[in-house]
């Protein structure tokens, strides 16, 4: 969700939630893999770091701030001396783009639709 386009972000979290429920949506089980985000920035970048995580949580993002103690806990293995501020998003992840394709052109035919790929054009 972290977009510093507030349209960005609304479609974000729309799109996370019907990955959330790709079978009730779509009918097909879906591929939705949760990993989390974290973005980090330089510390002359904190305010608005600040700004943008205040504007994802008043459209509904569950994004928050974390010093960079919090950050060693999530993460053990960064080197996070030099990190001031971070946002976290715990719901964050993706779908594969492939699953995600096929899903749709199954749900697709089950509704009467046909799919006819065009050719690739020749390679000169």
């Amino acid at each position: 969700m972290h977009y510093s386009f507030a349209p960005e972000v609304q479609l974000a979290l729309i799109s996370l939630k019907i990955f959330q429920h790709w079978r009730d949506i779509v009918g097909e089980p879906g591929e939705f893999r949760k990993t989390g985000f974290v973005r980090i920035v330089h510390p002359g970048e904190s305010e608005a770091l600040k700004q943008n995580v205040a504007m994802q949580r008043n459209l509904g993002a569950n994004v928050q701030l974390i010093d960079r103690h919090q950050l060693q806990e999530l993460e053990p293995d960064w080197q996070v001396d030099d990190v001031e501020l971070a946002a976290y998003e715990p719901d964050s992840g993706y779908g594969d783009g492939n699953v995600v394709a096929n899903d749709f052109l199954a749900r697709a035919h089950d509704s009467g639709a046909t799919y006819s790929p065009k050719p690739a054009p020749p390679v000169s």
